[in-house]
């Protein structure tokens, strides 16, 4: 597959503001520091389409992203970093699960997470309850540029260790220099081409 065209819809601080159902959607998903927004950059092939910053937990709200005009990618708020208030997370939590929950075009999610730290608790439950919602995914192991070759490969096993993935469920990736993108936006067309809504 590849993006030719990549504009920025809107953001959304509920449901009422969700596009219309009708295209396939792909959901970003991870920590308030892992590079989501660099990861949108980097598949759309745009430097400033999804705002990044110093400051992680600059996302306040869903972003919808339009992609050659055929699906959505969605970025949502990061989880587990931020210095916010314990109503301001609240809220992000509802309006999270109320995106996750609610959208049945939803094809694939995307986990962003640090592929020179740990997995966490916080990790281990978006991973968890992705499986519940019967939501495929995969985790990119992002900043990999950051690691020597035998490192991201040792990064990956850990990974599987801490989440129990198989070994589709992972991917080493880095916004910064491209690595694995191809391979990325291939299986996000065969998601996108299946055609098939998740489970319920």
């Amino acid at each position: 597959m590849r993006i030719t065209k990549a504009d920025y819809h809107g953001s959304a601080h509920g449901r009422q503001a969700f596009p219309p159902a009708g295209r396939p959607e792909i959901v970003v998903v991870g920590r308030s520091n892992a590079g989501k927004s660099s990861v949108i950059n980097c598949l759309a092939a745009r430097k400033n389409l999804a705002h990044t910053g110093q400051t992680p937990g600059v996302t306040t709200a869903i972003q919808f992203y339009a992609i050659n005009d055929a699906f959505w990618l969605v970025d949502l708020p990061g989880y587990g970093f931020a210095r916010v208030s314990q109503h301001e997370r609240e809220r992000w939590k509802d309006l999270i699960e109320s995106y996750l929950e609610d959208r049945r075009a939803l094809r694939l999610a995307l986990m962003v997470v640090d592929a020179r730290r740990l997995p966490d608790d916080l990790d281990r439950m978006m991973v968890d309850w992705l499986r519940s919602r019967q939501l495929g995914f995969v985790i990119l192991a992002n900043k990999a540029d950051k690691l020597k070759a035998k490192e991201g490969k040792q990064a990956l096993l850990t990974l599987g260790g801490h989440l129990d993935l198989v070994a589709s469920e992972s991917l080493l990736f880095s916004a910064h220099s491209g690595l694995n993108r191809d391979r990325l936006l291939s299986l996000i067309s065969s998601r996108l081409g299946s055609g098939g809504e998740r489970g319920g």
